[in-house]
């Protein structure tokens, strides 16, 4: 009896050269202190093919990277580049603070860093989760974003990103407010320069954008 069996062994060494070539391409653009441990392993959930082209990440301080993929959407390679260098972006930012976020607003401003940086090395690639969420959503939760999370604990992430509670954010919120806030902010800093941007200034730069 025949099983179908994944990843075949031509799907993953196209992920891993995928991965790979994402990695050089972000290494040269923000150089690590130390080598980043990848994970990189197969994955049929429905979030995997369904919401985000075929690849999600995550980021372990201070350079584990796990990485997953599916081969079954259009476009699943450029997905698992964006991915790879998304999370290679929050290796980055915990080089250069030390250490992982430790307040929400640190984690907003840190993905704020991750998806623009991923934008830039990978234009190929436009994630849905950027703009799942336009400007007048984001106006309606940024009050209270800024005013009851900002300084609230990390959580990575927590629900202003997902898994939301029932009645709170709309899902994927965080993620769609990170990428506007980055994209103006890019208008005025260099992107290594987002690391050194203050809890007033992505404030200013949010309410800007949203309003008071």
């Amino acid at each position: 009896m025949a099983h179908d069996i994944h990843p075949t062994q031509e799907e993953f060494d196209a992920a891993r050269a995928t991965v790979a070539d994402a990695l050089d391409r972000a290494g040269e653009a923000f150089p690590l202190e130390r080598e980043i441990d990848v994970e990189l392993r197969w994955d049929g959930a429905a979030f995997v093919t369904e919401q985000v082209d075929g690849a999600a990440g995550f980021a372990d301080y201070p350079a584990t990277v796990e990485l997953r993929f599916n081969t079954t959407p259009d476009g699943w390679r450029d997905s698992l580049a964006s991915s790879a260098v998304h999370e290679h972006a929050h290796c980055w930012f915990f080089d250069r603070r030390g250490r992982e976020s430790d307040r929400k607003w640190e984690y907003v401003l840190e993905e704020a860093f991750t998806q623009t940086v991923a934008e830039a090395l990978v234009p190929e690639y436009e994630s849905p989760w950027w703009t799942r969420h336009d400007d007048a959503t984001l106006a309606d939760w940024w009050p209270q974003v800024r005013d009851e999370e900002f300084d609230a604990p990390s959580e990575d992430a927590g629900p202003v990103f997902i898994d939301p509670e029932d009645g709170g954010y709309p899902h994927g919120l965080g993620y769609s407010l990170s990428y506007r806030l980055g994209t103006e902010l890019h208008e005025e800093y260099e992107l290594a320069a987002f690391v050194d941007v203050s809890r007033n200034e992505l404030a200013t730069v949010g309410n800007r954008l949203f309003g008071p």
